[in-house]
């Protein structure tokens, strides 16, 4: 049986997505998700632990109803992609891994820095993410995915609609997703 897996790529207009979206302006999307359901419940990222703090940062759970997400209209690509039964049971306990090591895990803002200075740039520090290097590296290690359209360190948002397989599901405004997905089912 196949399984969807669903990455989330937004824009919230926030000061680090302003900076993103300059560096990249073809994309115009700054942060990037992972759900392992069709109603984003279970949705996982590197951001802002709290709504108006930016520096404190880790790895999160993410709600689409709460926080940033609903204080801010959120502009927002989902995109699909099937899993085999083995390959969506390796990306929950990659994803179960990361919730037991949450306290240890940081946000890497100066790799995120040094990207937007030079996007060739490999800071390699291991306990140190930013949301696309987490997204990317989950669906590499649990075989989702062969292979990505760079590295995971050197991945950003516009990369991801370029992953063989990923098909775009919805366009729009993140607060208006559960709505349209309720009304297909």
């Amino acid at each position: 049986m196949a399984h969807s897996v669903f990455i989330v790529v937004s824009y919230s207009g926030t000061v680090v997505s302003k900076l993103i979206k300059a560096r990249w302006p073809e994309g115009a999307y700054a942060h990037a998700s992972l759900a392992l359901d069709r109603r984003l419940e279970r949705m996982y990222s590197f951001g802002r632990r709290g709504t108006y703090n930016m520096l404190n940062a880790g790895f999160i759970r993410e709600d689409i109803e709460r926080g940033l997400f609903a204080i801010k209209p959120v502009e927002a690509r989902i995109y699909e992609l099937e899993a085999t039964d083995e390959a969506y049971g390796a990306l929950e306990a990659e994803i179960d891994r990361f919730l037991k090591r949450a306290p240890e895990l940081h946000y890497d803002g100066l790799g995120l820095v040094l990207k937007l200075a030079n996007p060739e740039i490999e800071l390699r520090r291991e306990a140190h993410y930013y949301c696309s290097r987490f997204v990317a590296e989950a669906l590499l290690a649990s075989g989702v995915v062969d292979e990505l359209p760079a590295t995971p360190r050197l991945m950003h948002t516009t990369m991801f609609a370029d992953i063989k397989g990923a098909t775009l599901r919805y366009e729009g405004l993140l607060s208006e997703y559960r709505k349209s997905v309720d009304s297909t089912l």
